[in-house]
């Protein structure tokens, strides 16, 4: 019975934001990097209405420091432009990237101080993208 207050919920705000500013398609965009066959790191994100949302940025502790998370990111961001965005949207904890974020161009949006516990910090950030490549689609 939850399950169906919960599809009828989201299901009618969708129908809301809809009449509003019409639908677009959500796509994945998911890049790994990999090393002698083992998995060493990988960005995990998704495209829509003109917007990337990097989800989730990932490189073991004893490769980082090497470029692969700049690597993932670009090339992430890259892809996002071919896709036809025009912006990139994260967020991070004090106690993870914010300072590697903010040297690839991202800035600070806002901060939520006591998130997820009190004394550190969730920052979301954003980032202008260049002018997506001719052709590219936004997923309209």
């Amino acid at each position: 019975m939850k399950a169906k207050r919960h599809q009828a919920v989201a299901s009618n705000l969708h129908a809301f934001n809809a009449s509003r500013i019409g639908t677009f398609a959500v796509q994945p965009l998911s890049l790994v990097a990999i090393k002698r066959g083992e998995l060493i790191g990988g960005v995990l994100a998704q495209t829509g209405a003109g917007w990337v949302q990097v989800d989730m940025l990932w490189v073991t502790e004893d490769r980082r420091g090497f470029g692969i998370g700049r690597a993932l990111l670009a090339a992430a961001e890259a892809e996002a432009q071919r896709r036809g965005c025009r912006g990139a949207l994260l967020d991070t904890f004090d106690w993870q990237a914010e300072p590697f974020y903010r040297k690839q161009g991202y800035e600070v949006l806002g901060r939520l101080e006591d998130y997820p516990y009190p004394g550190h910090v969730r920052t979301y950030m954003r980032k202008t993208l260049t002018r997506a490549p001719e052709g590219g689609s936004d997923g309209r």
